[in-house]
């Protein structure tokens, strides 16, 4: 499973509104103010940063973190796309996978900006298996700089790497607005999105552009690819009972088949899983994420699948 992502959590964090460039979600580029003379704080950096990430860990909407980031341009769109509750809720997955709580292992002050070098003291439930194996690693990178006599979050870049059956694996998510490292949690559904260049991007993209499903709704689907590009088995469920859609989705990824052939680097992780969200204003997809099985805590999700 070599996952390498980026999310920016300027504008929401789940890439829909944001431009697309070969899987990478870019953000505006934001220019950091700096003055002459550093302002000062009520609330000293550490406390704030501290203060961000239990926030976020605790959040029950991406509304509640808007007043930890700067001001776009994006914010009335998106505010008005975190109306839909199907929208909302996924956008909310795509952003809480840092950790609660951090240690700081350095910080380098420059006038109005603060850099944080940081590893979790507790590891995300999403990557506690991971962290099982010899070899894993998690660690991050904060930025936070001055803003109207406060402190606002610019980075906040996370790298996981773990070794699962002797196949190394790299993740990268976070918000980093100077970031051009790829990221395959998120896509965009967006016009301008270049076309995609790797083997996840293609597979991603050819099941977004042939999805047709209407109303609201969220689903896993669970596929295992064969070398030629063929679905050996599709599995399709969530949390809750949506029947209909699940047929349809299944049917659709079985229409959809062969698929590119499977590269060299994915044959001993043929087995991918995805999450797909959408409502009448766009469609999210999240993956796919390759592994030499399905993961337990997606299976665990299904509490309900397609016959």
């Amino acid at each position: 499973m070599k996952l390498s992502r980026t999310i920016s959590l300027l504008t929401v964090a789940a890439c829909f509104s944001l431009t697309s460039v070969n899987n990478v979600c870019h953000a505006q580029s934001v220019k950091i103010r700096h003055s002459a003379k550093a302002v000062p704080h009520a609330e000293s950096a550490e406390d704030f940063l501290h203060r961000y990430f239990y926030t976020l860990a605790n959040a029950k909407s991406v509304m509640e973190m808007k007043k930890f980031y700067l001001t776009t341009k994006e914010d009335p769109k998106t505010d008005e796309m975190l109306k839909d509750p199907v929208f909302a809720k996924f956008a909310l997955s795509m952003i809480q996978g840092d950790p609660a709580r951090v240690k700081i292992v350095s910080k380098k002050e420059e006038l109005n900006k603060v850099t944080f070098q940081l590893v979790p003291i507790d590891i995300p439930t999403q990557y506690q298996e991971q962290s099982k194996q010899p070899g894993f690693s998690m660690t991050g990178e904060a930025i936070v700089i001055t803003d109207n006599g406060g402190w606002k979050i610019y980075k906040d870049y996370w790298t996981v790497i773990s070794n699962e059956s002797g196949a190394k694996s790299t993740i990268r998510f976070g918000r980093d607005p100077d970031s051009k490292v790829g990221d395959s949690r998120g896509d965009s559904d967006t016009k301008s999105a270049m076309p995609p260049e790797d083997y996840d991007s293609k597979f991603r993209h050819r099941i977004m552009e042939n999805w047709k499903q209407s109303g609201k709704g969220n689903l896993y689907a669970l596929v295992h690819v064969l070398p030629d590009g063929k679905l050996d088995e599709v599995i399709v469920g969530s949390e809750t009972d949506q029947k209909s859609a699940f047929q349809q989705a299944k049917a659709m990824l079985a229409d959809l088949q062969p698929f590119p052939t499977l590269p060299a680097d994915k044959l001993s992780t043929p087995y991918a899983w995805m999450q797909i969200s959408w409502s009448d204003d766009g469609k999210g997809f999240s993956g796919p994420y390759f592994n030499d099985k399905y993961p337990s805590y997606i299976l665990e999700k299904l509490n309900f699948k397609a016959d």
